[in-house]
């Protein structure tokens, strides 16, 4: 038994049979915006998995890279120029480089001596400087005394440029939250295992994809 078609017929069943233009191009964009998502994704979870390894490894707990350091805010002094829980970005200094720092500027540094096994880093604005003679070259060196922003009076200390560590550059809001959770074991793990989860998931959404783009009955036998 034979059936025929007429032209008209099988253009409509084809055209039936075949997701439109518009469709197509919707595929399409949502294929993409996946991919972006997915790579995205990644970038973020390799970024945090690096600064959780960085702030591990890190010597005397001050995570430092490429002669930055980053430290967590601990309490208001400084504010409004950062907050509690903030994470601020600081260029790291050598000793001949904090002698020439200048007033205003905001600095960290170690308020116990630099012999203390745990000395406290603070983090405040360099309110006056004073010139002193060094009793061993008899040349003229900077002390410098810090006041926190939010505090009514000075510190009423003399820092010496082998106390200061770091400039401040920038802050991260709400960042030194953030490192704390990171610092969390099972977070770190997940951290560790994340990348790889979102790529076999991309990757069997695509091949699913494709399996359902192909249909029920292809590859059937025609009768």
């Amino acid at each position: 038994m034979s059936v025929s078609v007429s032209p008209e017929g099988s253009k409509s069943l084809e055209q039936g049979q075949r997701p439109g233009t518009g469709q197509l191009a919707w595929r399409r964009i949502r294929a993409i915006g996946g991919t972006a998502l997915g790579a995205l994704m990644v970038l973020v979870l390799v970024a945090a998995l690096f600064l959780a390894v960085v702030t591990r490894t890190s010597h005397a707990g001050i995570p430092r890279f490429m002669g930055h350091s980053a430290l967590v805010i601990l309490s208001g002094s400084m504010t409004p120029t950062f907050d509690a829980g903030d994470l601020i970005v600081d260029q790291a200094l050598s000793t001949s480089q904090a002698a020439h720092l200048q007033r205003g500027q905001v600095v960290t540094f170690e308020a116990g001596p630099p012999s203390a096994p745990a000395s406290v880093l603070i983090t405040h604005r360099i309110y006056r400087v004073t010139m002193v003679q060094s009793p061993v070259t008899y040349r003229l060196v900077p002390r410098y005394e810090t006041k926190g922003d939010a505090n009514p009076v000075p510190d009423g200390n003399a820092l010496q440029p082998s106390q200061i560590i770091g400039v401040y550059q920038f802050r991260i809001p709400f960042g030194g939250y953030v490192l704390n959770i990171l610092h969390q074991p099972i977070v770190f793990i997940l951290l560790v295992t994340a990348p790889f989860a979102v790529i076999a998931v991309g990757e069997g959404s695509r091949r699913w994809r494709a399996a359902g783009a192909k249909g029920p009955g292809d590859g059937g036998a025609a009768m």
